[in-house]
C-alpha cells in the first residue's frame, strides 16, 4: 500500500509499505523518492500501484521542489524495500493529476490520467484523459489523449479484458451534475 507522509516541514513524499505474506504483516514505510514538495495541506492526488514480472510500479502526481506538475513512475524491483529514481512520465501534459495503472497479461503496464494540452494562444484548455503504455522494463511510451474526453474530465480510471481490450471511465460534467463515461479501444497485443 501507498500514502503521502508529512514529514518535517510539511513535505509530502509518498511511502509504500509492503506485505509478503497475504496482509498479515506489513513492513516499515519506504520513502519511494525525495520530491521535496512543499504544501500545508492535504493534496487530492493519491498514487497508483501495479505488478508486473516481479517488479512493483508506483505513479504518482508531484509538483516537487521545482513546482512542475508532474506524473512521476517509480520502480521497486527488490519487493517494495527501495524504489529506482522516477521518471516524468507525463511529458509537456499541464496538470496532470490522478493516475491510474492495470498490468497487462503480457506484463505491459497501462497508465492513465488527466490533464490539459498546451494551447497555441495561451489558454487554458479543458481537462482530458490521457493513456500511455510502459514496457515490461519500465520504459513509458509518449502520453496520448482519449478521443471524446475533452470535455473537463475528471479521475480517469483503466480496466483491461481479454484479447487486448482497454477500457477507460471518467466523470465529466453533463448540465449540473456529473456523468460517467466509457471509452474502449484494444491495445494491438
Amino acid at each position: 500500500m501507498a500514502w503521502r507522509r508529512v514529514f518535517p516541514g510539511e513535505i509530502r513524499d509518498l511511502v509504500v509499505s509492503a506485505s509478503h505474506d497475504g496482509g498479515l504483516t506489513f513492513a516499515e514505510s519506504v520513502r519511494v523518492h525525495d520530491d521535496g514538495w512543499k504544501l500545508n495541506g492535504c493534496p487530492d492526488c493519491g498514487p497508483t500501484l501495479a505488478e508486473s514480472r516481479g517488479a512493483l510500479y508506483i505513479a504518482w502526481m508531484t509538483e516537487g521542489k521545482d513546482e512542475h506538475p508532474r506524473i512521476e513512475l517509480a520502480r521497486s524491483g527488490d519487493g517494495a524495500r527501495s524504489f529506482g529514481h522516477p521518471s516524468d512520465v507525463s511529458g509537456e501534459i499541464l496538470d496532470p493529476d490522478h493516475p491510474a495503472m492495470r498490468t497487462a497479461d503480457d506484463g505491459t503496464l497501462w497508465l492513465a490520467f488527466q490533464g490539459r494540452a498546451q494551447t497555441t494562444n495561451g489558454n487554458w484548455s479543458k481537462t482530458q484523459a490521457y493513456i500511455l503504455q510502459i514496457s515490461p522494463g519500465g520504459v513509458a511510451s509518449k502520453p496520448i489523449p482519449v478521443p471524446g474526453s475533452e470535455n473537463s474530465i475528471a479521475y480517469p480510471t483503466i480496466g483491461l479484458g481479454s484479447g487486448g481490450r482497454l477500457f477507460l471511465a471518467w466523470t465529466q460534467p453533463q448540465g449540473d451534475r456529473p456523468e460517467a463515461m466509457l471509452s474502449r479501444g484494444r491495445t494491438g497485443s
